[in-house]
């Protein structure tokens, strides 16, 4: 084992009090922060000392400690043990009440409650807590969740993003409200076929269309935000068919990695770049695909977005031809970052083809204005801060949302988890 490693796994051992536990497995992980800063980890699988090895079916034994490792702070990203069973030689935390709870998140995080993470959910035997600046819940959301057993013994810690990392962003007064967004609240209202598979129909209801409206009232962000994705808008025409077969290759998302990459913090594939000549390249090789798997579809896919993702690159199509359901035909094409060259594919139609058989909506009789008044005191609007990527800052907004549709048939006003 590199020395380096040695020393963290050794710095754990005596950090969590891991005097009863062997390590059975090692290896480093690296993933991209919200912010596209590169981060490794080590990942370490530590068995019982009672326990020879693992079970017949490769299963992970009950009690081994699975335990996350930031490699440049040393702080603790996740630690959960198996079957909720722990052998440790004393508990991590003395009692699960709030207060002990939250004294200990600071400590092992570096992080203040209240203005770097707050209270996010409270369940009989589990916290979770989600990263917030000035206070405020940030977006892409990253939290972390505590789970006890029932004597109330910490027997998991799991972070998704990292609450170790101090993030920052100019203070500003939250001034927006559902009067002053109405135009942009008005823009993002409308109806959308919403599939029943009880009833096997469709229902037509006018509902929000979830954004982020800017604090200034500037514009907008997306609800999805894929960091360094590259917008684009390219329709896909072809004269002639290619006539040869497509061979699908598997995807590989388990890199191995050495510890020498994570001492330099060599950056993730996913952090690079693409060059306009790389668009152009993943221009001709989707339309080449398409030529060969969907040779009868020219002029009827769109090229939305590309995306590295791993070492290899995402690239999204949407059908032109949309129509007003929630779900629209899609295409996931997955090129090689190197060669360029097309290995897999992911489309959505077997999804959609249940849907062709079902019962169509009813008639629209309610207006878009009569359905707007009808749901509008159902609107929300939450300050969070959203990170904008094409200024690489947090940007303070208002979350729209709505928990509520109007029928477009009857007016009837529900909930949309109902639908």
């Amino acid at each position: 084992m590199d020395a380096r490693l040695q020393e963290l796994v050794d710095y754990t051992k005596e950090k969590l009090g891991l005097g009863n536990y062997y390590l059975e497995e090692y290896y480093l992980r690296r993933h991209v922060s919200s912010t596209l800063k590169t981060v490794y980890t080590l990942e370490m699988e530590w068995f019982p000392k009672h326990i020879i090895a693992r079970t017949e079916d490769d299963e992970v034994p009950d009690g081994t400690a699975s335990v996350s490792i930031f490699i440049d702070s040393k702080k603790l990203k996740n630690i959960m043990f198996i079957g909720g069973k722990s052998f440790l030689e004393k508990p991590l935390l003395e009692n699960r009440d709030k207060q002990t709870t939250i004294h200990w998140i600071e400590q092992e995080t570096g992080m203040s409650f209240k203005e770097d993470f707050i209270l996010w959910k409270k369940e009989e035997r589990s916290l979770s807590f989600t990263k917030a600046i000035n206070g405020v819940e940030v977006h892409p959301r990253e939290w972390v969740e505590l789970e006890f057993d029932e004597a109330g013994e910490l027997v998991t810690y799991w972070m998704n993003g990292d609450l170790t990392e101090k993030t920052s962003a100019s203070k500003e007064n939250y001034t927006l409200n559902l009067q002053n967004a109405e135009p942009y609240i008005r823009k993002h209202f409308g109806f959308w076929d919403f599939p029943i598979d009880e009833l096997e129909q469709l229902i037509r209801a006018y509902t929000i269309e979830e954004v982020y409206i800017r604090n200034d009232l500037s514009g907008t962000l997306p609800l999805e935000l894929i960091q360094n994705t590259q917008d684009v808008d390219y329709i896909l025409r072809w004269d002639e068919p290619i006539h040869k077969p497509f061979k699908r290759k598997p995807v590989k998302l388990q890199e191995e990695l050495k510890p020498e990459q994570a001492y330099i913090c060599e950056p993730h594939p996913e952090t690079l770049q693409l060059k306009n000549e790389d668009v152009q390249e993943c221009v001709k090789e989707v339309r080449c695909f398409l030529q060969i798997v969907y040779p009868n579809d020219s002029g009827k896919w769109k090229m939305t977005n590309i995306h590295r993702n791993y070492d290899y690159i995402d690239v999204k199509l949407e059908q032109l031809q949309k129509s007003r359901s929630i779900y629209n035909r899609k295409l996931l094409i997955m090129l090689d970052s190197s060669s360029f060259k097309a290995f897999n594919y992911m489309d959505n139609e077997p999804m959609l083809e249940r849907f062709k058989e079902y019962k169509m909506p009813g008639e629209t009789k309610i207006s878009q204005e009569a359905a707007y008044e009808a749901v509008k005191k159902h609107f929300i609007l939450k300050p969070r801060y959203v990170y904008d990527k094409e200024n690489g800052e947090y940007v303070l907004c208002g979350f729209l949302d709505c928990h509520h549709y109007v029928d477009a048939e009857t007016g009837k006003v529900g909930l949309l988890n109902d639908l």
